[in-house]
């Protein structure tokens, strides 16, 4: 069974609707990259642009306003809200989120840093799928210039290179969102089963309290989903 069909992936918080990058949505619908808030949370693209273009602020659903600084300008909402930062070693952490010891982990979250995806991630959802250089569509992937190329490209600049079908790239780092979304998924059912048993023993009960803190500093999401089953 493909596990595309079962699992529910994130959405914007705004408008509810999922996530597509730029020249892969639906006909009809307006930009759907996934940009972070100020509170940390994201939203697609599109009700960003559409809040700002009609001079209101932007509200998330955990009721925190966004706006962007005075300095703004249109072409730019990505500055202003990214798209491409995350935390190093995170995903260390979370497979860990249940352990005894809570004060290890959050030793480990502050020596956590963010850094921009841009030197060694490739452009996503860029505004169309073709090459800046030589407006040709962008077909391959250049494993060792971590960039998306077109043929020109691969002749003149990348040759000896190892290259993939960039349609072969994308459904691998497909799979691998879907096994990192399986994994928040089965942590978040660690937590609701922590909180069942609380009730019987302090020490289960402060774990959940310590483990709360810490999803509400580095993982507002899920600190959210925790509070609803709480």
């Amino acid at each position: 069974m493909d596990r595309r069909k079962s699992l529910k992936f994130p959405v914007c918080s705004l408008c509810s609707q999922s996530f597509a990058l730029r020249g892969n949505q639906k006909p009809g619908c307006g930009p759907r990259s996934p940009l972070i808030l100020k509170c940390g949370h994201t939203a697609c693209e599109g009700c960003i642009v559409r809040g700002i273009a009609e001079r209101r602020k932007v509200t998330c659903s955990c009721h925190e306003i966004s706006s962007p600084s005075e300095k703004y300008l249109e072409r730019n909402v990505r500055l202003e809200f990214p798209l491409d930062y995350y935390t190093i070693g995170v995903y260390s952490v979370l497979a860990n989120i249940v352990a005894t010891d809570v004060h290890q982990l959050a030793r480990a979250f502050r020596e956590h840093k963010t850094i921009p995806l841009r030197p060694t991630v490739p452009e996503l959802g860029s505004s169309d799928a073709h090459c800046p250089i030589h407006r040709l569509q962008l077909e391959f992937f250049c494993n060792d210039c971590s960039k998306s190329i077109c043929s020109r490209c691969l002749l003149n600049d990348h040759k000896g290179h190892n290259i993939d079908l960039l349609a072969d790239k994308n459904k691998v780092a497909m799979d691998d969102l879907i096994d990192l979304h399986v994994t928040v998924v089965n942590h978040q059912k660690r937590l609701k089963a922590t909180r069942k048993y609380s009730f019987l023993s302090p020490v289960g009960y402060n774990l959940l309290y310590n483990l709360s803190l810490l999803l509400s500093q580095h993982f507002p999401k899920p600190h959210l989903v925790l509070h609803n089953v709480v």
